[in-house]
């Protein structure tokens, strides 16, 4: 009766929280995706490192670990991650990003200033927020 996935996710098996919680994952893309097989005989969950082949930052990483709690190291991740791909961030962008309030955004932003691993211009409502590497190529191009 348990080798049918419906039935068993019908019964709460969390499979609908399990790939949520992977998706939510700064390394997560659709080739990591959890996935469940099951037989008469066996279930299978396969669940992908997401952190494998992925370079990390050692010096951002360090700083971060010591002076950010786990949530706030998560959230940063994604920050740091947007801003991989894109040049600047400010709190509006960041709190639909991380799903947050705006102030919320907002302090971990300027904290991550405060900690060296971010930088920025502007004032108040007004700051952005840009990694200085990234900023430095697109001075030099």
């Amino acid at each position: 009766m348990l080798d049918i996935p419906s039935y068993m996710e019908r019964k709460g098996s969390g499979f609908e929280k399990i790939i949520s919680g992977y998706e939510f994952q700064i390394n997560y893309d659709e080739s990591k995706r959890p996935s469940f097989r099951s037989d008469r005989y066996q279930f299978t969950a396969v669940m992908p490192n997401l952190n494998y082949g992925v370079s990390q930052n050692s010096e951002e990483t360090e700083t971060m670990s010591e002076s950010m709690s786990e949530l706030e190291r998560t959230r940063m991740q994604i920050v740091l991650r947007y801003l991989d791909t894109n040049k600047e961030i400010n709190s509006s962008i960041a709190a639909k990003l991380l799903k947050v309030e705006m102030k919320t955004a907002g302090r971990l932003l300027s904290k991550s200033e405060k900690l060296g691993i971010l930088k920025s211009y502007g004032k108040t409502k007004n700051k952005v927020y840009f990694r200085e590497k990234c900023n430095e190529k697109v001075q030099k191009a």
